[in-house]
């Protein structure tokens, strides 16, 4: 989910235990090396990915599933 996303969702709770069930909820880190996003840019992808899963996806990266362990 894009940060602008959660950020959004987070403006709609009012408690902290609410925001942080939207991040846990919501977010993932993923790390991309240069030569990754260059492919991901030739690929038409920008820094702004609605569905970065499918992006990733296109561009045969691959994400191991989170949690991690």
């Amino acid at each position: 989910m894009p940060v602008s996303e959660v950020i959004r969702r987070c403006q709609d709770v009012r408690t902290v235990a609410e925001v942080l069930q939207v991040v846990g909820s919501s977010m993932a880190c993923v790390w991309i090396t240069k030569a990754e996003n260059a492919h991901l840019t030739h690929l038409g992808y920008q820094n702004k990915r609605p569905d970065p899963v499918a992006a990733y996806e296109h561009a045969t990266i691959h994400v191991d599933p989170w949690p991690l362990g």
